[in-house]
């Protein structure tokens, strides 16, 4: 169950709340993105405006399940295909954060600095992790953006007007089949990066006597015993075993 600041939580109870999404994807380079209708800055990232930006299908669970979001934005002038069809994005991070913000910061002194900008007097300026707008405007937040999701991408559809990405938390991992299966010989080929053999021997029959004799057994790719247990009734796991 995610618990959410308590401050957060106060201000979504209000009439009138001022909160944005902000999603990141760790792809080749990191894009930022918000619904926010200019660009926002927070802990020293800019996030670029997009107003299309949604977030849609958010499965969450408590349970031990694959939590999935989808996130769907702006594509004019096929930017965002661009990105996407020139780089393999599928297992790559991306992150989902609710942000809310509150009154103007306090006025600092003229000539101090906040983040490398030189605070004229009068100008409102920014204490660590606050937001802003790119254009001078700060603000403090209320309590910590919370991370509703942070998994990985898994798929994505494009079309001429808006591009749509699928994401899922690591669990979508175990989904994922072997291709290669236990075998009693090895499946390594001969001098291969795998069997690393370098000796002067030409031959072998991927068996594991031979391994041995070329003095290779560590690297040997085979399952020796798994013939033997092919056809054998397993009991572990059974519900009924050890009871009368």
């Amino acid at each position: 169950m995610r618990s959410f600041d308590a401050a957060i939580i106060t201000e979504l109870a209000k009439v009138e709340a001022r909160a944005f999404w902000m999603a990141e994807l760790q792809f080749d380079s990191t894009y930022r993105f918000t619904d926010c209708d200019v660009d926002l800055v927070w802990d020293g990232d800019v996030y670029q405006s997009d107003q299309g930006l949604q977030i849609m299908n958010l499965q969450q669970g408590a349970s031990f399940s694959v939590d999935r979001v989808t996130l769907e934005m702006g594509n004019a002038g096929l930017w965002m295909s661009s990105i996407l069809l020139n780089e393999d994005v599928v297992g790559d991070v991306a992150i989902v954060r609710y942000i809310m913000y509150s009154v103007e910061v306090p006025v600092m002194a003229g000539g101090e600095e906040a983040g490398g900008v030189t605070i004229l007097t009068g100008d409102v300026a920014p204490l660590d992790g606050d937001v802003s707008f790119l254009g001078g405007e700060f603000y403090s937040l209320v309590g910590i953006p919370p991370t509703l999701f942070s998994g990985y991408v898994t798929g994505y559809r494009l079309n001429e007007e808006k591009a749509s990405i699928d994401m899922s938390t690591e669990f979508f991992l175990w989904r994922k089949k072997a291709l290669r299966m236990p075998s009693a010989s090895c499946s390594w080929n001969f001098k291969g990066a795998e069997c690393t053999y370098a000796g002067g021997e030409t031959w072998c029959d991927q068996s594991v006597e031979r391994c041995k004799l070329l003095n290779n057994y560590d690297n040997f790719g085979g399952r020796r015993y798994i013939a033997a247990i092919e056809d054998m009734n397993l009991w572990w796991g059974d519900r009924g075993y050890g009871r009368k």
